[in-house]
């Protein structure tokens, strides 16, 4: 139905440059020429004899400790330091990777209060590690510098950044075992064959990316060399240039795979390889309790004639399920339908219909477009979990599944080029995030700034326990009031997130990551016995949706939407007492289901988790774009779907319903622990639960008499600023009534592939003097919501401000929000960044006056005057 208060459109003012930060640059210490001679003249000596031996064809290769040539170099700083790959290639280095180290990060922007209980910038570490394959001319230039450089001796013109560089160097040597394989896959690779340990094992390998494709080929040829003198075989093979993604998955015998994980053999020494990682995978359990009765929904007489425009990469659907036929679409590109026997295409159907109907126990009206599905979940029929298949490099089943939609593979014509949205509701259970952005989140970034696609994805689920203190026994737990076990498992959650950090990829930078709230439609009934309803009314992320935060301590997961209530069941371990997540009868979101016992159509159950949160924010998503369809254009300016900002219009307008509500609150009293006591740490450990909190599109897509949305959205690069003139409503001039401004700016940016961080383009909103206060009749001090200087950190920025002070202004008045660019490095100083900016008015519903139409009416005005200047002739 089309709303009658659609949301308005709001035009740029003016272009200036950018208004430089207020906060200064710390300056950070610097070890003296003696004292690094000191502590690294041997390396640098050792790395002049080896060069003089591969002069006198000394054979060297045989020894890994030794930098030459075609082996990784590593530089590990104290600091990190700007454009070092620019500096790198001056010498002849190819760049091949940074590494953040960051023990910990300060907020960017304006300076914290004196009150603020934060740590001392000089204690704060940002070291940096930074891998270079050199040639013999770079190393030689690299020691004539070092040579300078600890005689005391002024740099040459140009290259006073080496100085900076060799100042806080730590460590110089070369990538080794222990940089391959981590301590994580160590552990992961010892459990698999724990499990199994008479079957081969699979392991992915990721290999130095190289620019020249015969030295790449070369690489290659020789690392499968390698893998074949010690019996194993190369199962998979994917090359992604634009990510610098090269990997093999590797089958590998048992004793092969013991060797890595004890950082020995040829393999764990092999020059060509990066990293070892366990097999990237995606389980989904089967839900086979029993099915609840049919859902009456006719399916629609014929599927929906106007093109897709949202995707689901997930597994097999039942097509001709009642509640899907006609309604979506599938397209099998790596998965085909004898791989996923109809009884065990669980998840695809459940996923697809939440995206198409929400919970079928909330009774909301199904979507009339038509959903594209691309498989990449087998369905095995031997009774494991749906899963991604075990001979394919999940990285390459994605990129070749998004490139099917968007571009076409081979001769095909793309079958989804409409497509704005799409569902990636999958995981990899071997990667948790760790500071380190993975292969796989730089591929849906790199995809999503390059397609103008928003990909909404689910945080990942967890069932581990956690440790509860106060309580021995299972009966004292049962025993306990409901208001003191939530306090209990709040304050145990608190405790233990850094143990439940995120699924690879939703660390990603463009995308949307949803954790699950404790939320549905089932009925108050379904807990009882042991079943132990967590957090009752309260809508807490639930048990099993895992944490943030993001790279570089970016706001994760972005958003929060009900993914099911689950149950809180107690165990005693030798070592503590701890609850658990678990899906019970009676609770849950309903969803079509295959009918794993016989023929139906119509079977229905529930289930809970952050897939199904993905669902309902993809499903959002596809509302919004219906309502911009509905906006009519200004003239001369195309429709929404057709500009590059389309994508980051949908997140930016997802995100701006947000708030923490009651939960803000309670748990804004409860935290932090004793450890972390400013508000900006409480509000960030908060954030790692709700993101920016749990939107409401509705109020988004409706404007009211007392509320009004409007938007922008353009494309900015380093060092300028667009402004727009926010109107202020005349009715509120000397009022004290309660008024609320909303900002919300979301931004695409390309992908640093290389770098700790993805993110190149760093944009910003601001005032008139380049703070972030818009407007004195408004505050933040009231609006319990994640710290404004940690919302700079990702590409999603969301900040609520109110008052109530009576502010005096004339007829016409405005306040100015400005959006400012800057690159991360030089080398993106001119590059562009869509980005879109809401901004909403409210008021107290006790002031009679029409807010909206008073702000509508301003903008008309200064819209035609702007169009008016702009066909003035000369």
């Amino acid at each position: 139905m089309p709303t009658e208060r659609p949301i308005l459109k709001l035009r740029r003012s003016q272009e200036a440059r950018r208004i430089p930060g207020t906060a200064d640059r710390r300056p950070r210490p610097r070890a003296t020429p003696a004292a690094q001679a000191a502590r690294f003249g041997d390396a640098f000596q050792g790395l002049r004899r080896t060069l003089d031996e591969i002069e006198d064809g000394v054979d060297i290769a045989a020894e890994p400790d030794r930098v030459t040539p075609d082996r990784v170099l590593v530089l590990e700083l104290a600091y990190g330091v700007q454009n070092f790959a620019k500096e790198a290639a001056r010498l002849g280095f190819t760049w091949l990777l940074e590494e953040g180290l960051d023990d910990e990060e300060l907020p960017d922007g304006e300076d914290f209060p004196d009150d603020e209980d934060l740590p001392d910038p000089a204690a704060v570490i940002d070291r940096r590690l930074y891998a270079l394959m050199p040639s013999r001319q770079a190393l030689r230039s690299l020691l004539d510098l070092w040579e300078t450089f600890t005689a005391g001796q002024p740099a040459p013109y140009g290259f006073g950044k080496w100085w900076q560089i060799f100042a806080t160097l730590d460590t110089v040597r070369p990538w080794g075992a222990q940089d391959r394989i981590d301590q994580w896959t160590r552990t992961v690779l010892s459990a698999q064959i724990e499990q199994r340990p008479d079957s081969a094992v699979r392991i992915e390998f990721d290999l130095w990316f190289r620019d020249d494709g015969i030295v790449r080929r070369a690489r290659l040829n020789a690392f499968e060399e390698k893998v074949e003198a010690v019996g194993g075989r190369v199962l998979d093979r994917v090359l992604i240039s634009p990510i610098q993604y090269h990997a093999a998955l590797v089958e590998l015998p048992v004793r092969r795979a013991l060797e890595l994980i004890a950082l020995a053999g040829p393999l764990a020494s092999a020059d060509e390889v990066m990293a070892v990682r366990p097999q990237s995978f995606s389980p989904h359990p089967p839900n086979e309790r029993d099915p609840l009765e049919a859902v009456d929904r006719r399916p629609p007489a014929e599927a929906d004639a106007r093109p897709a425009i949202a995707a689901l990469l997930d597994g097999f659907p039942v097509e001709n399920h009642d509640l899907l036929r006609n309604r979506i679409d599938v397209y099998p590109v790596d998965v085909t339908p004898s791989e996923a026997p109809p009884a065990r295409r669980m998840h695809g159907t459940q996923m697809a219909s939440l995206i198409l109907h929400g919970d079928l126990d909330g009774g909301a009206p199904p979507l009339d477009r038509t959903l594209l599905v691309v498989p990449v979940l087998a369905s095995p029929a031997n009774g494991s979990p749906e899963h991604t298949p075990t001979d394919k490099l999940a990285v390459g089943m994605v990129e070749r599944a998004v490139r099917a939609l968007k571009e076409g593979l081979g001769d095909d014509d793309p079958v989804g080029p409409d497509v704005v949205i799409i569902n990636h509701s999958i995981g990899d259970m071997h990667s948790p995030f760790e500071k380190r952005a993975s292969h796989w989140s730089r591929l849906l970034d790199h995809l999503s700034h390059t397609y103008r696609v928003l990909f909404v994805i689910s945080a990942g689920n967890v069932q581990d326990g956690v440790a509860i203190d106060g309580f021995s026994s299972l009966d004292e737990f049962r025993r306990a009031s409901p208001g003191a076990r939530t306090e209990a498992i709040l304050t145990a959650l608190e405790r233990a997130r850094a143990t439940r950090p995120m699924l690879s990829p939703a660390q990603s930078c463009n995308g949307l990551t949803i954790g699950a709230v404790h939320s549905d439609f089932a009925g108050p009934a379904a807990f009882t016995g042991a079943a132990i309803d967590p957090f009752g009314s309260l809508r807490m992320t639930n048990l099993g949706s895992r944490l943030g935060a993001g790279v570089s301590g970016s706001i994760k997961p972005d958003l929060v939407m009900p993914g099911g209530r689950q149950a809180a069941r107690a165990r005693v371990t030798p070592t503590a007492f701890e609850i658990y997540s678990q899906e019970i009868e009676g609770a849950g979101q309903r969803t079509a289901i295959p009918d794993f016992r016989g023929g139906r159509r119509d079977r229905t159950q529930r289930s809970s988790g952050t897939s199904n949160a993905a669902a309902l924010a993809t499903r959002d998503a596809i509302r919004l774009a219906d309502a911009l369809d509905e906006i009519a254009a200004i003239p001369g300016e195309s429709g929404w779907r057709t500009r590059p900002t389309r994508a980051v219009i949908l997140k930016c307008l997802l995100a701006h319903g947000c708030s923490w509500g009651d939960i803000g609150h309670h748990l804004d009293g409860l935290y932090p622990p004793a450890a972390a006591t400013s508000k900006y740490r409480r509000r960030a450990a908060i954030a790692q639960f709700l993101g920016y909190g749990e939107p409401d599109v509705d109020r988004v897509i409706n404007g009211a008499s007392h509320r009004v949305t409007m938007l922008a959205d353009d494309v900015l690069r380093n060092g300028r600023r667009h402004e727009y003139q926010v109107p202020l409503p005349d009715a509120l001039s000397s009022l004290a009534q309660l008024r609320r401004i909303t900002v919300t700016l979301a931004w695409s940016s390309p992908v640093r592939v290389s770098a700790a961080s993805p993110r190149s383009i760093r944009l910003a909103v601001t005032d008139h003097q380049g703070r972030s206060h818009f407007w004195e009749g408004v505050d933040r001090t009231n609006v319990v919501q994640p710290d404004h200087r940690h919302c700079g950190k990702g590409t999603l920025f969301h900040s609520v401000l109110d008052g109530s002070r009576a502010i005096p202004f004339g007829r016409r008045s405005s306040f100015v929000i400005g959006v400012q660019a800057r690159a991360e490095t030089s080398a993106f100083n001119r590059v562009d960044a869509p980005y879109a900016l809401a901004v909403s008015f409210e008021t107290a519903d006790t002031i009679r006056a029409d807010i909206y139409q008073q702000i509508r009416q301003e903008l008309e005005l200064r819209t035609r005057a702007i169009v008016r200047a702009r066909t003035r002739r000369p």
